[in-house]
């Protein structure tokens, strides 16, 4: 597959970086077409993270995202690499990063509080922390909706962590598994059952657990926002993650999404596929005031300790 890769640096000096704690952290984001949660996802990274860089894989040149990047006031870098799959976009950017502490961040997943204590958890010797891979909707404002009540992915137990948020001592994981860590062996089936199924990034989650590294998950709750998760560790919200975000650009707002597996409803008694089972006018107007109430310091937290 085609691929196009180009390295972009603004304001970012090749030095040796350190944070507060005595590590230095880098936070890497994966963008794609969705402008607006960029520019949320870098202001919650000011506000609660303060990295020494973010770089930021842009898989959709069309886009200029240097002025988001610029008004955040954070020191960062674009890298460009398209035409390609997530699990590409992840590998490039941790092929590019140099810290000891990673941070990978969906464009959609805003950090909610300070990450100092998840920190503290890779300095003790935690190698991957993240949210496990499984997800329910639920909530009255879902109520109507197909989803409401559905299980968003079903992987083995005991689970694999959601690319979402990946919090990782990137220094063991270079020496174990090299720069390229994200893809699931080619030679091994992707294996996975529900709505999505396993993802090629299960990989890093995979490689860790076979060499016996300390993984931590955390939990994926429901949100007060259209498919939003937050993310807990400790019965504390750490980042919440706005699911489709992307997905709904451009669509129109009768559009549906996905698909969804019905056990035992075929003629023959067998499970059947079930086509379009989430509303793209719904997503897009959850969206809308998910980012309003963030920008008004009225985001709503559901789970976990205030």
């Amino acid at each position: 597959m085609l691929t196009i890769l180009i390295l972009i640096f603004v304001n970012y000096e090749k030095k040796d970086l350190r944070n507060y704690m005595g590590i230095s952290m880098e936070i890497c984001i994966p963008f794609f077409l969705d402008l607006d949660s960029l520019r949320a996802c870098l202001d919650a990274v000011k506000r609660f993270a303060k990295p020494e860089h973010v770089l930021v894989n842009n898989a959709s040149p069309e886009i200029d995202i240097t002025q988001v990047c610029g008004d955040s006031e954070l020191n960062y870098s674009v890298t460009v690499l398209t035409k390609t799959d997530h699990c590409a976009c992840l590998d490039n950017l941790f092929s590019k990063s140099q810290s000891d502490t990673i941070l990978v961040l969906d464009q959609d997943c805003l950090l909610t509080r300070p990450i100092t204590p998840l920190l503290n958890q890779i300095e003790k010797g935690t190698v991957l922390l993240g949210p496990l891979d499984l997800f329910f909707v639920t909530g009255e404002h879902v109520k109507g909706q197909k989803i409401h009540n559905f299980v968003t992915r079903l992987t083995p137990l005991p689970g694999y962590i959601h690319a979402c948020f990946m919090l990782m001592n990137a220094n063991v994981i270079r020496k174990k598994f090299g720069n390229t860590p994200f893809r699931y062996p080619l030679n091994i089936k992707l294996f996975g059952y529900g709505t999505l199924g396993a993802e090629p990034y299960f990989g890093i989650t995979y490689y860790c657990r076979k060499a016996g590294l300390p993984i931590e998950f955390m939990f994926m709750l429901p949100s007060y926002y259209g498919t939003c998760a937050e993310l807990a560790y400790e019965n504390m919200v750490y980042a919440v993650h706005l699911w489709y975000s992307s997905r709904i650009i451009g669509k129109k707002s009768k559009d549906f999404l996905d698909y969804a597996w019905e056990d035992g409803a075929g003629e023959d008694g067998c499970g059947r596929w079930l086509a379009g089972n989430v509303e793209v006018g719904w997503l897009q107007s959850e969206k809308q005031r998910f980012l309003e109430d963030y920008w008004n310091n009225k985001l709503k937290i559901k789970w976990g300790l205030p």
